[in-house]
């Protein structure tokens, strides 16, 4: 695998997180394997079952394999791969989702873009759905000013190289330079809003994100965010990145719990539709809410990961998840008292 017509060997070094599927971490790999430069791969073990990564190590002998007892989400994923030798004597890193690809030119397209743009950080690929590749999954994002939630590009760009607020990690590149100013990604996100939150540090460093059209992957149609685990996350780490970079001030002033009563007043309205989806939803919402409040990062409780349930499940985990909330909240009651915090506008 070499980089055609180039004065330089520039190092690359790709990361992949297996978790889920072997057979979609191998089409990845198989991906990574066909593409021009001279890359280096390193896949972490981030949930995968021992004998699945035993399969992939004997199917790939050149891939570096990241042995890890547990899921550390798509943040501690790839700084466990950042911390390797093989990352240790890169120019460039590569972030590729397990179910994504790219095409063999891509990487290329993206090194020579990065070599014209000097405040460039994250640079991605023009995503397309794998399913159906004249469907855009995404060309970068904005922030929506009002619910601050991601807005992602689903339109082609018009431009070559496009600079966009943010780029997702799907299938994006950065260079040593940059990452060693900016630093590894924020564990307690542990996925959704982590490559947002890196997004954004950059930015405030005086770099900018880009897409380059000609630069293609694929990628497998996402999770609906009709999924209690993704309801999870989003809530409990939107509040987290807002608080963090101080688009609100603090958990405890006004427009904070403004924000937050808007937020699960939107969610109720779904709860009427009666369908365990939207109930599950409602409360992984809420289970988001107060895990912020209270500190509590990293993995989402185990239940929200469990595909649509029966109603009847629903009704418990509501009861559970009630008295669970309640007891957060006459604790998280006591500690602002303790601490004389007042709410403040």
């Amino acid at each position: 695998m070499r980089l055609p017509d180039k004065s330089r060997m520039f190092k690359i070094c790709a990361i992949v997180l297996a978790y889920g599927s072997r057979t979609d971490v191998a089409q990845a790999i198989q991906s990574l394997q066909a593409a021009e430069g001279k890359i280096e791969i390193v896949v972490v073990q981030n949930g995968l079952a021992d004998s699945e990564l035993d399969w992939l190590a004997q199917a790939f002998p050149f891939v570096s394999f990241v042995r890890n007892a547990r899921n550390c989400g798509a943040a501690g994923g790839r700084n466990l791969a950042l911390r390797t030798e093989t990352a240790a004597k890169a120019d460039y890193f590569f972030f590729l989702d397990r179910d994504a690809t790219i095409e063999p030119n891509a990487i290329t397209k993206l090194v020579e873009a990065e070599g014209m743009l000097p405040d460039a950080a994250l640079l991605s690929t023009l995503i397309l759905v794998r399913e159906n590749p004249a469907k855009i999954h995404s060309a970068g994002g904005t922030i929506d000013a009002r619910t601050f939630d991601e807005v992602h590009y689903h339109h082609a760009p018009t431009r070559a190289v496009m600079p966009v607020d943010f780029v997702v990690t799907t299938a994006a590149l950065v260079s040593r330079h940059v990452l060693e100013q900016v630093g590894l990604f924020d564990e307690r996100y542990f996925a959704y809003y982590e490559d947002l939150d890196w997004a954004h540090r950059a930015k405030i460093l005086g770099f900018n994100h880009y897409v380059v059209r000609d630069a293609i992957g694929y990628h497998n149609q996402e999770r609906s965010r009709f999924h209690p685990l993704v309801s999870y996350y989003i809530s409990r780490n939107r509040l987290l990145f807002l608080t963090k970079h101080k688009f609100l001030e603090s958990k405890f002033t006004k427009r904070t719990w403004e924000f937050i009563l808007q937020q699960i007043g939107n969610g109720l309205g779904i709860i009427f539709s009666l369908r365990p989806p939207s109930l599950t939803c409602f409360v992984a919402q809420l289970q988001g809410v107060f895990d912020y409040l209270r500190g509590h990062y990293g993995r989402a409780p185990r239940w929200t990961e469990t595909p649509t349930p029966e109603l009847w499940e629903v009704r418990f985990w509501i009861f559970s998840t009630h008295s669970q909330l309640f007891n957060q909240a006459r604790k998280l009651k006591r500690t602002i008292r303790s601490k004389g915090i007042m709410l403040r506008g």
